[in-house]
């Protein structure tokens, strides 16, 4: 099992700002980055208003699972996450997107899932907590949300 959680995404950049939708996020973090990025479906993008990509997106390069070199738009500050449970909201944070043609899940980056205080806590069972939260405090994994 892995640790998905469940973010809302508003668009604060592209042709349709202040669209939002919910859904569920990989935490992935072998996905490390130096700012608060995620991937996104191009589907998912679609919807908000970000795909096709706004003028300002640079074209990447980004290394998926096994090394495999994949091309992706870049878009710096389009989105606001939050991270919702349902007791507790963590953000709204600004993040960066790489959008991805061929993934089809919202993956979060190291740095935030950090930034969201995301504390993985056994990723077969799908356990996690705030990492202000106490340890006996833990929280169940999402069921995935595929965007294909």
């Amino acid at each position: 099992m892995a640790i998905r959680v469940r973010v809302r995404l508003r668009a604060i950049k592209g042709s349709s700002i202040g669209s939002e939708v919910e859904t569920a996020a990989l935490v992935n973090l072998g996905y490390e980055a130096s700012a608060p990025d995620l991937v996104l479906p191009a589907k998912l993008a679609e919807g908000l208003g970000l795909w096709p990509p706004p003028r300002e997106a640079v074209p990447a390069e980004g290394v998926a699972a096994g090394g495999q070199v994949v091309e992706v738009c870049y878009v710096t500050n389009c989105l606001e996450v939050e991270l919702l449970t349902g007791d507790r909201t963590q953000g709204p944070i600004q993040a960066n997107v790489a959008i991805a043609e061929r993934e089809d899940e919202v993956l979060l980056s190291d740095f935030l899932s950090g930034v969201l205080r995301i504390a993985v806590e056994d990723p077969i069972e799908g356990l996690w907590r705030f990492r202000d939260e106490p340890l006996s405090r833990l929280r169940r994994s999402e069921a995935p949300r595929y965007w294909r």
